[in-house]
């Protein structure tokens, strides 16, 4: 079945999902064991169980907010937007290889209120994460770290498999601010799923810019 029949069969009662506890690192274990054999494509169903299988604790759902976008929060606390009604770019005969949007923030923390998304797994996709505002901590269970500022994009491979957390740089900790961002879920290809993961952080200053005819609009790309 393709990532869109799935979702389509799916989202009549797709819900956001709250974690509130629970131990990554014996669920991700026990979900690469069930998983030895690759699949050809993730479906939302399997990302959805992935990251909240029944191995975590108090799993809870949540109301639409005001315009229509369910929300969820992570095991921290940290709030995203998640398209529901429609797929991303609307009403498209395919999804694969866009599997999941999030939008977080915009969110003005006082000093010692931010939260953020601790040790999580992830496995056999992408994500790709740009920081609108604010600044985000990022370590991973392979020893890589370093933080996200406002305009940089991180490109990070899961592959094989990696528990990772992401959250709130010291400052924004300590003294309060206002974060913002995105993320894409991008499915990896059958024969790429096992890689070892891998990261790419972009500061702003490499990434290309252009300016529609007007000048009015600037484009990342």
């Amino acid at each position: 079945m393709t990532v869109i029949s799935e979702w389509l069969s799916w989202r009549s009662d797709m819900r956001a999902i709250t974690i509130t506890g629970g131990t990554a690192g014996g669920f991700f274990q026990d979900f690469v064991q069930r998983r030895q054999t690759e699949l050809t494509s993730y479906s939302i169903r399997s990302i959805r169980n992935f990251v909240c299988g029944s191995k975590f604790k108090n799993v809870q759902t949540h109301n639409e907010n005001s315009n229509g976008s369910p929300t969820a929060r992570t095991e921290g606390g940290f709030i995203v937007k998640r398209p529901r009604k429609r797929p991303i770019g609307g009403e498209v005969s395919e999804l694969d290889p866009f599997l999941l949007l999030d939008h977080f923030g915009p969110v003005e923390y006082g000093p010692g209120e931010a939260v953020g998304a601790p040790d999580h797994p992830h496995r056999g996709f992408e994500t790709v994460s740009y920081i609108v505002s604010g600044s985000m901590q990022h370590k991973d269970s392979a020893g890589n770290s370093g933080t996200l500022s406002e305009g940089w994009v991180q490109w990070m491979t899961a592959g094989s498999g990696v528990v990772h957390s992401k959250m709130p740089s010291d400052d924004i900790i300590k003294n309060g601010g206002k974060i913002e961002g995105f993320q894409l879920w991008v499915n990896l290809r059958a024969e790429e799923k096992m890689i070892p993961p891998r990261y790419q952080d972009t500061p702003p200053e490499r990434i290309p810019v252009v300016p529609t005819a007007d000048g009015k609009v600037t484009v990342k790309v």
